[in-house]
């Protein structure tokens, strides 16, 4: 299993200190200084410098009356926190991307991350390390993410041109008016903005959105919540999706829908059919539930593709749905599902998948079918072998899918959870008093609620305040929009949005040109006339391409179709 390889802590003044038991090292790391406490004040300062990476040896000393405040909750009611916790945010190899907006680059150097209603910039410094600050400059409130990442690695506000480094604190000041003052003004704490730890692991980014004394503390004392799918090479699948953290999740422990939501589809080997649903005989919890543990669930098959071994689902909060089943009583399959809670309202689904066959027929057959998906994909995109690679990943993306999820599962997903989101916001009734769940294949809804209303308050602590019931949920175009769910967050979308736009614009002046030309030589005849026939076939076939390439940008925009009815075909039976 790969290890984090980085985090952020701070010093910290203590009149005394604890040592924290060492934790198992998960990812192995060159290295790291070992960060040192200097007891003055009682008062821990965000000044933070780099976390050792090697830390299976290295106790991590925290302040005596957090250990105190730690061992009073586990005697009383344990209570979620919804801040101290690690959220995955984006994909390392989309980062990696971010070199500008070339059709060569991606995404934006400096990105905007939102988690628990707090928009947080995410950018990579001088030593080569990913940081993340509130998004808001201590000057005037613009947004950091507007701004520029200068040689020295600070984050330049794009407001006044203040200056911030990893630690949140301000570097530089244009308007002042000597070094005396602007070190003065550097100093105050009023120029602070707010850091937070951060952490690769599994192929993805982790920031800690707290902002107590003890945050960084706390972070470097906390593994992430990885699930098995932990390669760092894995594919994640990224969209947001525009309904509640509550309602997605329970999507992940509601086994029954498959067979009717996904009526027609077909995603990791399974092809699901209303007329092929199992009637789920038993679903029962395999371990006890608390409020950072979470809890397991296992229920028999719900479909003839997944017979031969119950399916389990282990809930990791915040964020974490592992999902086991057996496809074809021969393969294995681990699906990681991240649910980020972004604000009311927006939720980010991170998705994986890795398959395992323990048998030598299992591992043949495994093999087989891959290479089988190999050779089709290679068919299907013979056409496009010209394009750039990032082009052809970009349309698999907009025209397929991401991570093996096929655009039309994902569509009917949301669609579906969304209606139900709309009732839930616009009602002021309990939701115990709307939903009416007798079935054994309704337990893991009735498991995952209780656990967030007794043991996590009902909702996500939003920073900004707010619940889900303020947000505005009736927006349906919001269901189709494929560029805000995620062309805009994906840099091989953007960029092959980019290369088509090009090509869509020098498409245009050539079938201009070509035609001029097929009528120039039919009116003064000074060249054979069959040229003129040949610039007008050339004229014609470009303007065909353009319509094409109009119709692929389209895909990146929006699920409906760029011409006819706008309406989304979920390819349900009538």
């Amino acid at each position: 299993m790969s290890t984090p390889a980085v985090a952020v802590l701070p010093p910290c003044r203590l009149a005394s200190v604890t040592p924290i038991p060492a934790r198992p090292t998960w990812r192995s790391a060159p290295d790291g200084p070992i960060p040192r406490w200097r007891p003055v004040d009682k008062i821990c300062q965000r000044q933070p410098f780099v976390v050792p990476r090697r830390m299976a040896t290295v106790a991590v000393a925290a302040p005596a009356r957090q250990v105190e405040q730690r061992e009073e909750e586990a005697t009383g009611d344990e209570k979620f926190v919804w801040e101290k916790h690690w959220y995955p945010i984006v994909p390392l190899k989309w980062l990696e991307e971010a070199q500008g907006e070339g059709f060569e680059s991606g995404l934006p150097q400096i990105q905007r991350q939102t988690i628990l209603g707090r928009d947080i910039v995410v950018w990579k410094d001088a030593e080569g390390k990913w940081r993340a600050v509130e998004d808001r400059c201590s000057h005037r409130l613009a947004a950091l993410s507007l701004g520029s990442v200068q040689k020295d690695g600070t984050l330049a506000c794009r407001y006044h041109g203040w200056c911030f480094n990893g630690r949140g604190e301000c570097t530089h000041i244009p308007q002042a008016t000597d070094g005396t003052s602007e070190a003065t003004a550097c100093s105050s704490t009023r120029s602070k903005i707010l850091a937070f730890p951060t952490l690769q692991a599994g192929g993805l980014l982790w920031v800690w959105p707290d902002d107590s004394p003890t945050s960084w503390v706390d972070a470097a004392a906390t593994e992430p919540k990885l699930g098995k799918v932990t390669s760092p090479d894995v594919d994640w699948m990224v969209t947001d999706i525009p309904t509640s953290y509550m309602n997605w999740v329970e999507n992940a422990f509601d086994p029954t829908h498959a067979d009717h939501v996904h009526h027609g589809q077909n995603a990791f080997g399974v092809a699901f059919r209303r007329e092929h649903a199992f009637l789920v005989k038993e679903f029962r919890q395999t371990r006890k539930t608390t409020a950072e543990g979470g809890f397991t669930v296992n229920h028999t098959p719900v479909t003839a593709d997944t017979q031969g071994q119950n399916t389990t689902v282990d809930f990791q909060p915040p964020t974490l749905a592992a999902t086991e089943a057996l496809i074809k009583g021969m393969v294995n399959i681990n699906l990681s599902v991240h649910h980020v809670p972004m604000h009311p309202g927006r939720t980010r689904l991170l998705l994986a998948s890795s398959m395992e066959a323990k048998e030598d027929k299992g591992k043949a057959v495994l093999k087989a079918v891959m290479a089988v998906q190999k050779l089709q994909t290679f068919i299907r995109e013979l056409p496009l072998m010209l394009l750039p690679g990032y082009v052809r990943t970009g349309l698999r993306h907009a025209c397929g899918g991401q991570a093996g999820v096929p655009n039309g599962l994902l569509v009917q997903d949301i669609a579906v959870i969304h209606s139900e989101y709309v009732q839930l916001a616009r009602s002021k009734a309990d939701w115990k008093s709307q939903y009416y769940l007798p079935s054994p294949g309704d337990n893991g809804v009735l498991i995952f609620r209780k656990w967030l209303h007794t043991l996590a308050g009902g909702e996500p602590n939003w920073v900004r305040g707010g619940t889900e019931e303020d947000f505005k949920a009736d927006n349906e175009a919001e269901v189709y929009n494929k560029w805000n769910r995620h062309s805009r967050q994906c840099p091989h979308c953007r960029k092959a949005l980019k290369f088509l736009g090009g090509l869509n614009s020098l498409l245009g002046k050539a079938t201009v040109g070509l035609l001029g030309v097929a009528v120039a030589l039919a009116i003064f005849r000074t060249a054979n006339p069959h040229m003129a026939v040949v610039a007008t076939v050339a004229a014609g076939m470009a303007i065909v391409v353009r319509l094409e390439t109009q119709r692929l940008c389209n895909k990146f925009v929006t699920d409906l179709p760029y011409s006819g009815m706008p309406e989304f075909r979920f390819g349900w039976a009538s």
